[in-house]
């Protein structure tokens, strides 16, 4: 019998960031006592009990859900497991900041960014980085409180790039990555890319992504960005 107590479910909002009153997507990943991916499901419920939303994990234990947390709500998941079910409170959401949205669509040639603000008279820096290399690079005033930018694919190389959102002192506010991979077609290379990318945590099986390519598993891989980017 797996013993619950030792299951960990990580809870990541898309950018780092979890904004009271602003529609959000949330990451999860669920890791068993052998320390592999563990498949879940179950519900968001709040304070009063109310059921948000319902989530499903993938074959690899991650999976996503998005709703908006109302600002001093304290949300629980209830998750359910093959052996059990158990509970975990969501991180709280806060009343000011930024949020950052990537939307990496499979039969997209771009990328749409949302950059959200509640900061007021200052200068936010919207920079693409792969590699370490910096391949684009905007301004934004974080009193215009929703900012969208459409990017092409091309700018960015093979592999793991990076949006990120940082203030006038350089200090990171926000960050997602995504991946790219301009032919279409996924193979050795691309899952070499994948494995040797500065990711946080070991990546399991990276060639579950790109054998047998399908919107699916590049769904999951979008998922794995999110938790583990």
């Amino acid at each position: 019998m797996m013993q619950l107590s030792k299951v960990t479910v990580q809870f990541l909002p898309e950018g780092g960031s979890w904004l009271s009153d602003k529609k959000q997507k949330m990451a999860f990943k669920a890791i068993g006592v052998d320390g592999k991916s563990l498949i879940i499901h179950g519900e968001i419920v709040d304070s009063k009990e109310i059921k948000i939303v319902e989530f499903q994990s993938n074959v690899k234990g991650m999976g996503s859900f998005v709703f908006t947390p109302q600002a001093g709500e304290k949300y629980i998941a209830r998750i359910e497991t093959a052996n059990g079910s158990f509970s975990k409170t969501l991180p709280l959401s806060t009343n000011k900041g930024t949020t950052l949205q990537v939307n990496n669509n499979l039969n997209s040639d771009s990328i749409h960014i949302t950059v959200h603000s509640d900061l007021r008279d200052q200068e936010l820096t919207l920079v693409g980085l792969a590699n370490e290399q910096l391949y684009f690079m905007t301004q934004i005033m974080a009193n215009k409180q929703v900012s969208n930018f459409v990017l092409p694919k091309s700018m960015f190389p093979i592999g793991v790039s990076q949006i990120t959102l940082v203030n006038k002192n350089e200090q990171v506010l926000n960050e997602r990555s995504f991946f790219v991979n301009k032919s279409g077609q996924f193979n050795v290379q691309t899952t070499n890319t994948l494995s040797n990318a500065n990711l946080r945590g070991s990546i399991e099986e990276p060639s579950y992504y790109f054998n047998m390519p399908s919107e699916q598993k590049f769904n999951d891989l979008d998922i794995l960005m999110l938790m583990q980017g």
